[in-house]
């Protein structure tokens, strides 16, 4: 499914959809492709991400959160953070991308999904946002999967992201996250490559 570009099939993803779905989406597609064993899901966009955040007004308070941020103090960082991740998790979805996100997560069968990042600027040349953002197992209903997408999205805001990126040069406002929804398996082992 990409009627809107909000949400995509794993199996749907081609290259030129990287700034969409980010690195981990593509990288999961791509071995799909190859017929490497991938569980079934679905990625919810970057788009879905600017969405959610133009829908509720939240651009504009990322924006003077950037800039309130510059001089802060290590507390008054950590709260006003803390405020902006909990206003983007208690923001509502669109109707029609919960809609969607529920269809798909149906649409899996499985007991429970995973819900990871796939942020736009992971792990470029010489730098890696391994362990950034938040991941959710065990994810068990539909609407579980939705507050997870949420948490997500928030995670691009925690200090040790915001601190990442304000060390390496990256642009707050620019960062966008994509998230992956995918059958959780019982593996043996799990590795990085």
């Amino acid at each position: 499914m990409e009627k809107n570009g909000l949400v995509f099939l794993l199996k749907a993803i081609h290259d030129n959809h990287i700034s969409a779905v980010g690195a981990k989406a593509l990288s999961l597609a791509r071995m799909d492709r190859i017929g490497l064993p991938v569980p079934p899901g679905f990625c919810v966009t970057a788009s879905a991400y600017r969405e959610h955040l133009k829908t509720n007004n939240l651009v504009g308070r990322i924006e003077s959160t950037i800039e309130k941020l510059s001089n802060a103090s290590h507390s008054d960082k950590k709260s006003t953070l803390s405020d902006l991740r909990q206003s983007i998790i208690n923001a509502p979805l669109a109707d029609s991308l919960r809609d969607e996100i529920e269809q798909q997560y149906k649409a899996i069968q499985t007991k429970f999904v995973a819900v990871r990042s796939s942020a736009t600027a992971e792990d470029l040349p010489g730098h890696s946002f391994a362990g950034q953002y938040d991941t959710f197992l065990n994810v068990a209903d539909p609407k579980q999967c939705i507050e997870a997408v949420k948490k997500c999205w928030a995670s691009l805001w925690t200090q040790r992201a915001f601190d990442y990126r304000q060390n390496n040069a990256f642009g707050h406002a620019a960062v966008n996250m994509a998230v992956i929804v995918q059958s959780l398996v019982a593996a043996d082992v799990s590795g990085v490559l």
